[in-house]
């Protein structure tokens, strides 16, 4: 049985094109909107130390988030 190899971070990097960029652009504005409506409707969870968004999970501003962490997650085009 052949052996699946498993990537680096840094391939999986590599192969991301602009379109996968782009769209790890868009979800981190989302992101970003919702952090902005939870700290207008303060939505802070004492308990995690952290703004949620209406279904409870944590929220960060924008400043916090990995652009290579969203794009890694992203999947390829040809994917999907």
């Amino acid at each position: 049985m052949a052996e699946m190899k498993v990537k680096t971070r840094e391939e999986i990097l590599k192969e991301k094109t602009e379109r996968e960029r782009f769209f790890a652009s868009c979800r981190i504005e989302k992101m970003q909107e919702e952090y902005e409506y939870a700290v207008s409707n303060k939505r802070y969870n004492k308990n995690k130390d952290c703004y949620v968004n209406k279904n409870g999970n944590p929220i960060v501003h924008r400043k916090e988030v990995v652009f290579d962490d969203v794009v890694a997650v992203i999947p390829l085009s040809g994917e999907y």
